[in-house]
This record gives C-alpha cells, structure tokens and sequence, in this order.
C-alpha cells in the first residue's frame, strides 16, 4: 500500500491524505481527508471561546472585588474554581474518553461550558458566580484536552509544532480581542455582560463545529478499558510520567503570577483601571505572531532547545512584573507584555513535545489526565498565590515580590524535567504499518500500534 501525507504551508495546496492500493487509482478507493487548515482554524475557534471564558475573570479581578466584596482571597477562589474543577473533571472522565468519536465529546463538552458561562451572566451573587465558574471549568477544561488529543492524531509530528502554535495563538486572540472587548462591555454595562455575550460566541461556534468536524472515531479500535485499567495504562508509562511532571511545574510557574497581575499593575505599578485591556491587547498582539513563529523555530530547530531557550527568557519578566515599583504605565505596559509573550511561548514547544509523549491508543485518556494534572497545578498555585498576597493599608497588594521567586523556581524546575521527555527526530519514527483495505482506510490518520503515516509536505 502506497500512502501519501501532505500538510501544506499556508500558501501551498490544501492538506489532503490518500491512501492508495496497488492496482487501483485513488479516485476510486480514496476520501480526501478533512483540509487540515481548516481542522486548525475550527480548534483555534473553540479554544479562543474556551479561553476568554477562563481569562475573562482576571481582568475583572477590581471590579469584581469592589461589587462583589470579594478580598483577594476569595477572587482568587473565583479563578482557582476553574481550574479545580476542571480538573477533577478531567480526571473522572478520562476512563471514558476514549470511547466516544472526538467529534461527540468535543461538542458535548463545548455545548456544556457555553450553558455554565450563559449561568455566570444570570449571577447576582459571589456564591452564585462561584458555583457557575465550578460548571464552566468541569466542561471548559476537557475542550482542551479534546484539542490537543485531535491535533495529536491529525498532525503529524514534523508539524506539530507550528499547528499547536496556531491553536495556542487563540490565548493572543483572546487577550487582543476578547478580554478588551469584554472589558468595555462590562464598563458600558454590568459586569455580567461579557459572559452573556461570550455564550451567544459560543453557540455560533458550536453550530460551525457540528456542521463542519468529521467524526474522528479512528481511535477506537481496542476494547473500552475500566477506570483502574485506564489509569494504570496511562501512569504506567513513564513517558507520561515526565510530561505530567513538566505540565505540573510549568503550570505552577505561570499560575502563581497571573491572576493577580492585572490587579498588581493597577494598584501597585500606577497602570489605571480602564487601561488594563491594552496589557492584554497588546500581549496579544505580540503574542499572535510570536506563538506561531516559535512553533516553526521548535519544528526547525528542536522542541526541547526552543522550550528551554523560552523558559530562561522568561525568568526575566517573571521576576521584573512581581517586583515593579509605581513606575508608570508605559514601563509597566511593556514589562507585562515581554511576560505574556515569553509566558505564553514556552508552552508551544511544551505542548508539541507533550503530545508526542503520548500512546495513540490511550490519548484522549492521556490527555484528560494531563488537563487534570495541569488544571489542580493551576488551582493550587492560585490558591497559594492567593494565600501569600495580601492587601496594604494603602490598597497596594504585598507579597506579590515572593510568589515571583516561587514561579521563577518551578521555571528551572521545568526546564530540568524536559530533558527527560524523548522528543524523537523524524527519521526515528516508526514507518506505519500494513493493514488490510477497508473504508474507513483512506482516512484514518493514525494507527492503533502508534506508528506514523509517511510525510511528504
């Protein structure tokens, strides 16, 4: 069996992949597969939707404390809710996952993330809103499992790094066009306008999904497993093992700053309130090119030389952002974009590298548990970030110049766990191998024992 790959650059043809059998033309026995490019862009879609949801919170974080009465305390409960939640979320259904077509859980678990974010908009209370953020989280962090699952059945690994860059590029999106955007909605109105308005986003961007992703059921080739058997296949591999304990440490390292930066740089730092959204506006600017452009750099130059390259950059802001004085706008304006670009561009070459880590036929459970890891890593650093912040007399925050030193810490930690996850040259792939004509063969794009289809771009 002859097959051909393509995976084309954004001014090539459109990705197709054909399976050809001997004697046969392709036109007879062959389906192109759905164009990749536009595979990319539906994902990027549900991620930026799935995004703005979660980063929506923080630069609300003066407004929310001052309506609701929230101390840091507790509005760092608001955003730890999230992540928390979806990670136990993550964590019950990853025994599951993997029964499912990727198409059926993606949008079930889209479709239940836009209803909670529509409950956030009806709140009128902390204890409301936290219970809603609870719902939002359990269905928004399984979105981003489902993702990376796809993008590690469909991409193959040559390329992996610039489509996770463009799908991660939907964080820039969200910081250049959702949380602007949602800020002047919530000073035009209430503060539950953004969410109203992110979950009519969501319903349009569901319908678009429904109509346009194939099935994806490939996976689904081996008996469904019980929630023990599934748990001691994925922790067993101890490739897994190392990119859980890079997730944990990167997470925590980006997670203990923050939440709370936006308030830091309004209280501390002289930005004012109404002048937060072009901290992320323009991060997202920055970061909507140099995402993408890092993917390229780790696909040329090597995943794990990129990230650690990144990584070290990143210490610089990290350290800066949590001890900058009442400096102004303009310095603290461009100290909060070097640390949103840099933040942000080590997760490209991370997650290209923790894709590849995982087995093919336990990756949506791989994945669901790599969102719980990293979800209850994100949780606990808030919640400590939130325990060693405290407000001053004056209304600055204290205690931000220490959780500054804990992240630069779980940086280091994160550039010494990625030398121990493998990231195979091309040549060291396993070729696919033979398997008898069928019809579902000219699409399926990745075999149950794990090996890669031949790659021709």
């Amino acid at each position: 069996m002859d097959a051909r790959f393509s995976f084309s650059d954004a001014a090539g043809p459109p990705a197709s992949c054909t399976f050809q059998f001997p004697g046969r033309s392709a036109a007879q026995h062959a389906r192109p597969a759905m164009n990749l490019r536009f595979l990319i862009a539906v994902l990027t879609a549900m991620q930026f939707t799935h995004l703005v949801d979660f980063v929506i919170m923080m630069p609300l974080g003066p407004r929310l404390m001052r309506d609701l009465s929230c101390t840091p305390s507790e509005f760092s409960s608001l955003v730890a809710a999230y992540t928390i939640a979806s990670g136990i979320a993550a964590a019950l259904a990853g025994s599951v996952l993997d029964r499912f077509g990727r198409k059926t859980a993606l949008l079930t678990c889209f479709g239940g993330m836009t209803l909670a974010t529509a409950a956030c908009g009806w709140s009128n209370t902390y204890e409301v809103l936290l219970f809603a953020r609870i719902a939002a989280g359990a269905c928004g962090g399984l979105v981003g499992a489902l993702t990376f699952a796809i993008i590690g059945e469909r991409v193959p690994w040559e390329k992996r790094g610039r489509a996770t860059g463009v799908v991660m590029s939907a964080f820039s999106l969200a910081s250049i066009i959702g949380i602007p955007i949602g800020m002047g909605l919530a000073e035009v109105g209430r503060w539950q306008t953004p969410f109203l308005v992110l979950a009519t986003l969501g319903v349009v961007v569901w319908l678009i999904a429904a109509v346009t992703l194939p099935t994806m059921a490939e996976h689904r080739t081996g008996p469904a497993r019980s929630l023990l058997r599934t748990v001691h296949t994925v922790f067993a591999e101890a490739a897994h093992r190392h990119a859980f304990v890079l997730t944990i440490s990167l997470t925590f390292a980006g997670f203990t700053v923050i939440p709370l930066l936006a308030t830091y740089l309004v209280t501390n730092a002289g930005v004012a309130e109404l002048h937060v959204g072009w901290f992320y506006g323009l991060g997202g600017v920055v970061t909507v090119v140099t995402g993408p452009w890092i993917g390229r750099l780790a696909d040329r130059f090597g995943k794990r030389r990129v990230f650690i390259t990144v990584a070290t950059l990143s210490l610089i802001p990290i350290l800066v952002c949590t001890h900058l004085p009442r400096v102004g706008e303009g310095p603290a304006l461009a100290a909060g974009v070097l640390f949103i670009t840099l933040v942000s561009g080590r997760f490209v070459p991370a997650m290209a590298m923790i894709t590849q880590a995982a087995r093919p036929d336990v990756r949506g459970a791989f994945q669901a548990y790599h969102t719980a890891v990293q979800s209850l890593a994100s949780g606990a650093a808030v919640l400590i970030a939130g325990l060693l912040v405290t407000t001053g007399a004056n209304g600055e925050l204290q205690g931000y110049g220490t959780v500054g030193w804990i992240a630069a810490a779980a940086t280091v930690i994160a550039i010494a766990a990625s030398f121990r996850l493998a990231t195979p040259a091309p040549s060291e792939l396993p070729p696919r191998p033979p398997e008898a004509p069928g019809p579902d063969a000219a699409v399926a794009l990745i075999p149950a024992s794990g090996g890669e289809p031949a790659i021709r771009s």
